[in-house]
């Protein structure tokens, strides 16, 4: 008689309500925040690697490329262009997708803030944000893999462009790409270093990394590796990686003492960490304070004492 009182659809949604309860959603954001590292990381890396195939086709072929673009072959070029364009594929279902995305963010700060709390809104609107920016950066690479392709390819790489370019290019574009990677370094030096150790600095200090000096860097490394230089593509790639990924990670951490404004939570300060709010994962993966550190309360270790030190303790006690 009591289940007859109760509406059908409150006996019928109850088991999934207890099922969601008992998902992990800390897991799934953090999977899915890992699937969109691989996206964004793999387009990101393969669009440097294609800016670096540019720089070497302006640099030491030149002369075909200036032919193509501004001599006689300019007709037959732009034909070739358009025939590559439109044999590409373009996958427009990137675009929906992103799409999709941008509007799921929007919806999420307008509706998803009155029954989250809300560093879930910005941890989840982070990720969609970075997902949209992985899938657009696919058609650039596209377009410029395009241009690339419109011209001759070589069997050997750099070192058989380099037998074929002429010989003052040897010395002139490496000196010319060293020179304007300086001049960026001079106007943000932020850019310069390594880049690999950079980004270690900044995930032990749990500080992030801006995403115009991934630019920056990425600009400067390409135009020193694309004109012949000494320099490796690992720095600017774990540059374009980390910033946006660790933008995301931030965004929803809070400054020491800042309140957590949630309808169904009573508000209590974070101290410097994200709130684990139903949470499932043993660890918070937005913790901006440091995880092994000595504490305050206890007392420093004692400090070993010199024999002159020793000798004059064990007189003071009548030894």
């Amino acid at each position: 008689m009591a289940d007859a009182q109760v509406p059908f659809w409150e006996r019928a949604t109850g088991p999934l309500r207890r099922q969601a309860a008992r998902f992990p959603f800390e897991r799934a954001i953090l999977m899915g925040l890992a699937a969109v590292v691989g996206l964004y990381g793999g387009l990101a890396a393969g669009l440097f690697a294609t800016a670096i195939r540019f720089v070497q086709l302006v640099v030491f072929g030149g002369a075909e490329v200036a032919s193509s673009l501004f001599g006689s072959g300019r007709v037959a070029w732009l034909r070739l262009f358009r025939t590559r364009l439109g044999a590409a594929h373009w996958h427009l279902e990137f675009v929906a997708l992103a799409a999709l995305l941008l509007i799921a963010a929007a919806a999420l700060d307008a509706v998803g803030a009155k029954r989250l709390p809300m560093f879930e809104v910005h941890r989840i609107r982070a990720v969609a944000l970075v997902a949209a920016l992985g899938l657009s950066l696919y058609y650039p690479l596209l377009l410029l893999r395009t241009f690339n392709g419109t011209f001759r390819e070589t069997s050997g790489g750099l070192y058989a462009m380099l037998l074929e370019a002429p010989r003052w290019t040897w010395v002139l574009g490496p000196a010319t790409g060293a020179l304007l990677a300086a001049l960026i370094v001079r106007l943000s030096p932020e850019s310069g270093g390594h880049g690999v150790v950079e980004v270690i600095e900044a995930v032990h200090k749990r500080a992030p990394i801006k995403g115009r000096v991934a630019l920056w860097k990425s600009l400067a490394a390409g135009l020193v590796i694309g004109s012949g230089g000494s320099a490796g593509r690992e720095g600017p790639v774990v540059h374009l990686g980390f910033s946006p990924c660790r933008g995301a990670r931030l965004r929803s951490c809070s400054a020491p003492g800042q309140v957590r404004e949630s309808p169904r939570r009573s508000r209590r300060p974070s101290r410097g960490r994200c709130s684990r709010w139903r949470s499932s994962w043993p660890i918070s993966t937005c913790d901006v304070s440091p995880r092994w550190s000595w504490p305050a309360s206890r007392p420093s270790p004692p400090r070993a004492r010199s024999s002159a030190e020793a000798t004059s303790f064990a007189r003071s006690r009548g030894h």
